[in-house]
């Protein structure tokens, strides 16, 4: 799936209600994220996982509602983080919890949007390389199409891709599923 972002100015954003996951304290000192001793089964491990990555997934997507210029980056890395630390969590249950992974997986590529949402909100159609490469840096990869009307280089970001023509931005498309 791609959302081409071509000439819009507006979009969907993602916000900051990371602080109301349980356990912010925690992040926010840096500090990895554990089970409470409270939890003593399984299921109640599996229980509590599940409502946080309710609750990321719930951040996530308050955020996305809101105006790109008022989406903070800062919530989408925060849940990037704490994903990580859930993923890691999960895969201490016996069986692995592959439904609750693919959970946590799809909030955390909803976060990845995110940010790339916010950084490409910087950039605007009709860009040079060289302005692109300010706000974004250097690609991790050039791909050329050839067309009729000659060669289009496309730079990849992440999730992102740009594509050049004429050595103007004249496309930027966020990559929502894999390529293959």
């Amino acid at each position: 799936m791609e959302v081409a972002l071509a000439g819009v100015r507006g979009g969907v954003a993602l916000g900051a209600l990371v602080v109301v996951l349980h356990g912010a304290d925690a992040m926010a000192h840096g500090e990895p994220l554990a089970f409470p001793p409270s939890l003593t089964t399984e299921q109640d491990r599996i229980d509590w996982l599940a409502a946080e990555a309710d609750e990321a997934a719930r951040a996530v997507e308050a955020e996305a509602e809101k105006p790109l210029p008022q989406q903070r980056e800062a919530l989408y890395r925060d849940v990037l983080a704490r994903g990580a630390d859930l993923l890691r969590l999960v895969d201490t249950i016996v069986g692995r919890a592959s439904r609750l992974r693919a959970r946590v997986d799809t909030t955390l590529t909803e976060a990845r949007a995110g940010v790339e949402r916010i950084t490409n909100g910087r950039l605007r159609i009709g860009m040079s390389p060289e302005q692109v490469r300010e706000i974004r840096g250097a690609p991790s990869r050039i791909a050329l199409t050839t067309t009729a009307g000659g060669v289009r280089q496309h730079w990849h970001y992440g999730m992102t891709r740009l594509s050049f023509d004429g050595g103007y931005l004249v496309e930027i498309v966020l990559i929502l599923t894999p390529e293959r």
